[in-house]
């Protein structure tokens, strides 16, 4: 019988180590009016205001029905506007409303300090060669 266990691997760490880092960013986000992955949405759409629904999707690896379930409550509380495309009725786009564009800069602190909290006592080489490891097994997952 084999002595290496599942909490032995590298997957099970990084497991936990999403998991803290999730909830401790749940709290923080929860104290400026955000839930779970709401900060993603306006990340995405700060970077290109105007995706579909299906790019977001995409770009934040959600079902669409967890997607749609997050815009109706960042409806409701006026962060984005979903509209139709212009070209194609069909499509609907999301749009950053401007309590998002006043929101952000909260969002950039809370994922800042979080930052500083989990990695601040690595060196500058170790948060390097960290972020090109990670950058490395998200490839290696990648479909």
């Amino acid at each position: 019988m084999s002595t290496h266990s599942i909490y032995d691997s590298n997957g099970y760490l990084l497991s936990q180590v999403c998991k803290r880092y999730r909830t401790l960013s749940d709290q923080r986000l929860e104290e400026i009016g955000l839930y779970r992955g709401q900060e993603l949405i306006i990340c995405e759409l700060w970077q290109q205001d105007g995706l579909t629904q299906s790019d977001l999707v995409e770009r934040l690896m959600v079902q669409p029905s967890t997607l749609t379930n997050a815009l109706n409550s960042m409806e409701k509380a006026g962060l984005v506007q979903r509209r139709p495309d212009a070209q194609d009725q069909r499509v609907s786009r999301v749009y950053l409303m401007p309590l998002a564009y006043e929101t952000w800069p909260q969002v950039k602190e809370v994922w800042d300090a979080i930052d500083a909290e989990a990695f601040g006592n690595l060196t500058l080489e170790e948060r390097i060669l960290l972020r090109r490891l990670l950058m490395q097994v998200n490839e290696n997952l990648a479909p």
